[in-house]
């Protein structure tokens, strides 16, 4: 059975990396997450590894697990405008964004998209220039009015 290797946050090291996702561990979080509601906390206990904790477990479901959100990861130019825009007018809230903005992609991809395509390309501002001049977000406007 195949292994991923996830890096303990404990440890700075690459070669003290852990084994600890396998695709049968995989099924169970995806039953545990439908069954348990998303309770992270509850779902780390079921698995009785203590390097499992509720952040890791939320983390590699949303990147893994849910393969569907995972699917359509490519941002299309409007989508960066918006993304732009919403961290210009809320900062690093990677879940509000995500669940406001793009609730068919992980705060994972959304988070990674910023930092590797507009911050790094230092594009914010142009980007939220143009997206306040291209009416992306006049129908948003109109219900906040």
């Amino acid at each position: 059975e195949a292994a991923y290797i996830v890096s303990s946050p404990s440890k700075s090291s690459s070669f003290d990396s852990e084994k600890i996702w396998t695709t049968s561990r995989d099924k169970l979080l995806m039953q545990l997450a439908l069954s348990h509601r998303k309770d992270w906390k509850t779902i780390a206990q079921k698995f009785n590894d203590p390097r499992i904790t509720p952040k890791i477990a939320k983390t590699r479901f949303e990147d893994v697990c849910e393969t569907n959100k995972l699917k359509n990861s490519s941002f299309t130019h409007e989508e960066d405008l918006t993304l732009a825009y919403a961290i210009n007018q809320f900062g690093c809230k990677w879940c509000y964004i995500t669940e406001v903005y793009f609730p068919h992609k992980t705060p994972t991809l959304v988070k990674n998209r910023y930092h590797n395509h507009i911050k790094r390309k230092n594009l914010l501002d142009q980007y939220v220039i143009e997206y306040q001049n291209s009416g992306i977000g006049n129908s948003e406007k109109e219900i906040l009015d």
